[in-house]
């Protein structure tokens, strides 16, 4: 990676969006010594609201702490989608876990399906850790 990538990462409560987001973080900065940023926000519901973690990676210290335009957006849920895709670059690449996202916008973006919820249920035989 040459640069800054901004990611972001939003879902509900309970799928696991602020572990993704600090494990992205921390193997960023420890095994590729990339200055990283980590946020998240969550709703005062332990499980089933809100969720969001944003991660910034870059090669250079960062001066602005907070994901604008992401590069790339990881939707857990519908209702994450719609509320943050208007913010994803031009280009951008949009991850959907195809379970729970089944309305697309029009694009100018790449889209990677991937059944997240059904991968978790399977593996760990808990879809609240997807």
């Amino acid at each position: 990676m040459a640069g800054k990538i901004e990611i972001r990462i939003a879902g509900l409560g309970g799928q696991g969006v602020v572990l993704a987001g600090v494990l992205l973080g921390t193997a960023a900065a420890v095994y590729d010594k990339k200055h990283v940023v980590q946020t998240q926000s969550y709703g005062a519901e332990a499980r089933g609201g809100a969720a969001r973690s944003e991660v910034i990676i870059s090669d250079s210290p960062i001066i602005y702490p907070k994901v604008l335009r992401p590069d790339l957006f990881v939707a857990m849920s519908q209702t994450a989608l719609d509320k943050y895709i208007v913010d994803l670059k031009n280009n951008g690449k949009l991850f959907i876990d195809e379970e729970l996202v089944t309305t697309l916008p029009e694009n100018n973006f790449s889209i990677y399906k991937a059944r997240f919820s059904e991968a978790a249920t399977q593996k760990l035989k808990r879809s609240i850790v997807a």
